[in-house]
């Protein structure tokens, strides 16, 4: 900061972004504050040449990401044959370069697979394949090559597969040596303050996830799910995963309202201590089971793999089909607050690099993709060799205001579920109020009536705001069951209130006789 004894025009160095600049005192004073990011050491200066004054300045350096350059977010990659070592890439969050990914990337020399990180004592720490030597990750403005990230060691004996936390300590799960507990407040590179290894089921399994809840540690590996306590006591809990193994090595298990979710071929299972884990996916619902009308795609049968929950609402990647690179973003969330009885809406959909590679996802709450004064949650996910996010509501769900604006879908379709009629109806004519259309955008409404199999469109498509109405024809009579399929094609993807269905009526009457 510099402040001059009379009006000037003070010249900020390069590189400084200016916080205030001029004169507030009708000439006896002119001030002026800048903030510079950068590496270790930076030249920071003002100057002014219209005549000398008294005049005076005063710096400071603040240690880490400046102000209003908070947040970035880290992607951890790895082959999935594990020949090849993993890469972490870093994509700043905050407003003026939202979403941009950071020039270079850590390589991760001894991780051939993705390691699990943890945070502890402010920073992160990332697994390395040494036997008690995380590397720290202190975070800087900018690129990658401003960060430090500590010295890879060189590969001794074990592998740090993973890293968690119980209580406040470390800890870390170690491919053929085992399990072992930092002491409290110890250094983690610090070989003295780790404990002995102790192990958790067969140490020659690596484990496929680590997390913490209720005290003690959780741990997935081939054999089923073990815990163990912060003395080393271990004992296995649910036997069942043996007989039936997840084909990713390794597997997300988020914990959420007391209990842990855990994505296995046999659907998304939510589970509590002392209690038989449960499916809460879309497949448990009733009736998703059934055989579904011609022409209808069932979510049925396919497979979770990213997993992340956050507040009220749980968030994963779902792939349908099993040899196919086509997935879907889900959300899941209960009106009744009861873990075990979630609503699933698919809010977008990506696609996977390889069909059998696991894909994560993560919310990011630290976001701001719409302004620098707020933050606003983000889901982000891998989308073939990119990354793409969703912007969520403040409470980190799908839910946006109708005044919030974003890039609409070109195309997309949905069939809506089927309406069984208490008595045998003849319909007349579909009634429909939309909104917010634009040029170029349509609705088309089909239906299949009495499950024949035969889905035909009900009239023309709808353009334009306001009501609408389309005949049934002869089709309309004597109708007991009806599934309407609703067909979107649009022109604009420039970001705007997107349009909406706001209500759908059916005319008709019973049938006379």
């Amino acid at each position: 900061m510099m402040m001059t004894q009379a009006s000037r025009t003070i010249s900020l160095g390069a590189d400084q972004s200016s916080i205030f600049n001029g004169d507030n005192t009708g000439g006896n004073l002119t001030a002026a504050a800048s903030y510079e990011t950068g590496a270790t050491s930076v030249v920071h200066s003002y100057s002014f040449v219209t005549g000398a004054t008294a005049y005076a300045m005063i710096g400071g350096i603040i240690s880490g990401v400046p102000a209003g350059t908070s947040s970035y977010l880290y992607a951890m990659r790895a082959g999935r044959a594990g020949t090849t070592a993993g890469t972490m890439e870093k994509i700043a969050l905050f407003n003026s370069t939202f979403a941009t990914l950071e020039s270079g990337s850590h390589a991760l020399t001894n991780l051939t697979k993705a390691g699990q990180p943890t945070r502890y004592q402010g920073f992160w720490w990332i697994p390395d394949g040494d036997e008690f030597d995380p590397r720290k990750l202190t975070v800087a403005s900018g690129a990658v090559s401003a960060d430090t990230l500590a010295t890879s060691s060189a590969w001794t004996s074990g592998g740090a597969d993973h890293l968690g936390n119980m209580n406040g300590q470390m800890i870390a799960g170690l491919k053929d040596n085992g399990y072992a507990i930092l002491a409290v407040d110890g250094t983690p590179t610090t070989t003295a303050d780790w404990g002995s290894y102790f192990t958790v089921g067969d140490k020659n399994e690596r484990p496929a996830a680590i997390s913490g809840l209720s005290g003690l540690s959780f741990v997935l590996t081939v054999e089923g799910l073990l815990s163990f306590n912060n003395s080393g006591r271990s004992g296995l809990i649910f036997e069942d995963f043996r007989s039936w193994r997840n084909v990713f090595d390794n597997i997300p298990m988020p914990s959420w309202r007391g209990g842990l979710l855990i994505p296995h071929p046999t659907g998304l299972l939510y589970y509590t201590p002392g209690e038989i884990p449960v499916n809460v996916g879309i497949e448990s619902k009733s009736g998703v089971g059934s055989i579904p009308p011609s022409g209808v795609t069932e979510l049925h049968g396919g497979r979770y793999m990213g997993v992340h929950a956050t507040g009220d609402y749980v968030w994963a990647v779902y792939q349908p089909l099993l040899s196919s690179t086509a997935a879907l973003i889900l959300c899941g969330y209960s009106k009744t607050r009861d873990p075990r009885n979630l609503t699933w809406q698919v809010v977008s959909t990506t696609t996977l690099q390889d069909a059998q590679h696991l894909l994560g996802i993560f919310v990011s709450a630290q976001s701001q993709p719409n302004s620098s004064t707020y933050n606003t949650p983000c889901a982000w996910y891998g989308d073939n060799d990119d990354l793409s996010y969703n912007i969520l509501d403040q409470r980190a769900g799908p839910f946006r205001s109708r005044t919030d604006t974003h890039k609409v879908v070109t195309s997309g379709n949905a069939f809506l579920s089927e309406i069984t009629l208490p008595e045998p109806m003849d319909l007349d004519k579909i009634a429909l109020v939309v909104q917010d259309m634009a040029a170029g955008d349509e609705w088309q409404i089909s239906a299949i009536i009495n499950n024949d199999g035969s889905d035909i469109n009900l009239g023309a498509p709808i353009l334009g705001d306001g009501w609408h109405t389309r005949p049934f024809g002869e089709r309309g009579k004597n109708v007991y069951r009806i599934m309407f399929h609703i067909t979107w094609v649009a022109t604009s993807s420039s970001a705007r209130v997107p349009p909406t269905i706001r209500l759908m009526e059916l005319w008709g009457s019973p049938p006379i006789g």
